[in-house]
């Protein structure tokens, strides 16, 4: 661990924090962000230029790509405005998102506050959502961004420079602006070219973690995932693109959160082929949920969860696509796709409430999950791999319909195409259908109609018939932990779902802790590696828990055991007596394209 060490030398001046923001544009609004490092804190200045008689800034309560509540105003601290001749302003606070300023006099109107921010091991990183405040009615105006660091800080941010400075940033929107986490520091970095494209990694954690990470896979399976993905759709609709990545311990898996030139992803350092199969699917989200999306998805309103029935596209099918494609381009091979399949029909077929909530339900009333909170997951059943089969059995309906000549890909081509630029609004609620139809005829239409909009059983087996695979079940053994859990931001913890008898955990505990350490203790990437024992039991092995409880005071402290218990999993396999037009067709299906070839290394 590095200690916090104090910087001398900084990008700009603190003494010239107003003049600088109103040097840099009279036409923008402005942001700077100063950090504390000792008590990991950022200091934000505003700089406003004056529409009317008062002005109102808000903290998002939610951040895109997220569909839960944060309510991010409730840790902000210390907001003051300031005139255009250094009067303070009164400020009333209505709620914990908003703050007004009432009787103001033309110019400029300088708005400060503080947020906390993640900082460790020499490495500062935050996200938008969580730290800037927009002007309420004015997130489509421009902006600029000021980052007052360290002089020998490297930044990574998605966002262009402006100019030649290499600490400011313009965005085109409060919208944009957002969408464009940092990290700076010394973190690990690296750089590779896609189509004459940068591409920088921004790897954090502790020094361990980061130690334990395969640079040359990391940097081999990034490169591999941006050509693959490009060659897809054919090129990058970005500048340049970041990853930021925070390490953290486990053998496979993470997490992520997409955003227009970059993303925040969670590495297990084990770096297993879930993990590639993360990275494939926060880079694919550029393209599809970052441009190709619902209208409500841009411009957004950030104070309540937007509503729309296309989460099981944006989300599943971008899975699908993840998947897909490492196979597709020869990444993967059939095995392994084929057990990501099977995974996929496991967790939608163990799951009753398939039978209730439909795709679009799941999607477009994820607002009622978790209390009215909302989740990431969807309500009832999960639109990931509920959108993943949705997406299979649409794909191998138009590819057998047409005889190989079309497929999903036309259809995801399509939407980015009318979609996906700059300008373009996103697509009506019925736009996908509409987009099937196109590619596949009326009978898609019918299709969706079935499989979209009403619940009920995915028909998975005949769409993998269509090109010679099978789908079968087995007997397996497994560790049950005896619940199950969604996250709860909120509380930093996760919730119990589903208590089996065998535990002592009620429906509605908190999980905050695990074998001793609190999840509130912890950066994002470290609790993923804390979830672990209960993500990934193992059958005999102890787990102590710390939970809170309803009605009680004190946190818990409960030990769970996972037992050795039975189950029927499915299998996808190649059927021995598919007919050569299937085979073919599967062929296609999982081929990459003329011509394509792999990055070098």
């Amino acid at each position: 661990m590095h200690p916090v060490r104090s910087f001398p030398a900084w990008r700009v001046g603190s003494s010239c924090l107003l003049l600088a923001i109103c040097a840099v544009s009279n036409a923008e609004i402005t942001y700077n962000v100063h950090p504390d490092l000792q008590s990991k804190t950022l200091l934000i200045t505003m700089d406003v230029p004056v529409k009317g008689d008062s002005l109102s800034v808000q903290m998002p309560r939610w951040g895109p790509g997220g569909y839960d509540y944060g309510d991010y105003g409730k840790e902000v601290t210390g907001v003051m405005m300031m005139d255009t001749k250094g009067n303070t302003l009164a400020v009333d606070h209505p709620d914990f998102s908003t703050w007004t300023a009432s009787s103001v006099a033309k110019g400029h109107v300088t708005v400060s506050y503080s947020v906390k921010a993640e900082y460790a091991n020499d490495v500062l990183h935050y996200s938008g959502p969580s730290t800037y405040l927009y002007v309420v009615g004015r997130t489509q105006e421009p902006c600029k961004l000021t980052l007052d660091f360290p002089a020998d800080w490297p930044i990574a941010i998605g966002l262009n420079n402006y100019k030649n400075a290499q600490n400011i940033f313009t965005a085109p929107t409060y919208d944009v602006l957002a969408d464009n986490p940092v990290s700076a520091g010394h973190y690990y970095s690296g750089t590779y070219t896609v189509n004459g494209k940068m591409h920088y990694i921004a790897l954090r954690g502790t020094p361990d973690d980061v130690n334990a990470i395969d640079k040359v896979k990391l940097h081999k399976v990034t490169n591999y995932i941006s050509a693959m993905e490009a060659n897809f759709f054919g090129g990058e609709p970005y500048d340049h693109y970041v990853w930021h990545i925070t390490a953290f311990k486990r053998p496979d898996g993470g997490w992520g959160l997409e955003h227009l030139a970059s993303t925040q992803i969670g590495l297990a350092t084990g770096f297993g082929m879930n993990t590639d199969s993360v990275l494939a699917h926060e880079l694919f989200h550029a393209w599809n949920v970052k441009r190709i999306r619902s209208r409500v998805l841009g411009p957004f309103d950030y104070t309540t969860l937007p509503k729309t029935g296309a989460l099981w596209w944006l989300e599943g099918v971008t899975d699908y696509y993840a998947d897909t494609l490492l196979r597709r381009y020869n990444w993967t091979d059939d095995p392994r796709y084929y057990f990501v399949i099977a995974r996929n029909v496991s967790g939608v077929r163990g799951n009753p409430e398939r039978l209730n909530i439909s795709p679009y339900d799941s999607s477009y009333r994820v607002n009622e999950a978790n209390g009215g909170r909302g989740n990431s997951n969807g309500l009832g059943v999960s639109y990931y791999n509920t959108g993943w089969l949705v997406g299979l059995c649409l794909d191998m309906e138009i590819r057998s319909k047409t005889d190989g000549r079309k497929s999903l890909d036309d259809v995801e081509r399509n939407l980015f195409r009318k979609y996906g630029h700059d300008g373009q609004a996103g697509f009506a609620e019925d736009g996908i259908r509409k987009e099937l139809v196109n590619v596949g005829g009326p009978s898609l239409g019918t299709m969706y109609d079935q499989i979209v909009m009403k619940p009920g059983e995915l028909p998975v087996e005949e769409a993998l018939t269509k090109v010679g695979l099978r789908l079968y079940q087995k007997d397996e053994t497994y560790a049950n932990i005896g619940f199950k859990t969604s996250f709860n931001m909120e509380a930093k913890g996760l919730n119990v779902n589903a208590p089996e008898a065998f535990t002592t955990l009620k429906g509605g505990d908190i999980i905050v802790g695990v074998n001793g350490t609190l999840f509130k203790d912890v950066q994002m990437g470290q609790a993923m590696g804390l979830m672990s024992p209960i993500s990934s039991p193992e059958a005999g092995k102890v787990v102590h828990l710390t939970v809170q409880r309803a009605g009680v005071t004190d946190p818990m402290q409960i030990d769970v055991t996972a037992i050795a218990a039975s189950r029927k999993t499915w299998v996808v396999d190649e059927d021995p007596s598919a007919s050569m037009p299937t085979v073919a067709l599967r062929k296609s299906w999982l081929t990459p394209p003329a011509g394509w070839m792999p990055p070098s290394q």
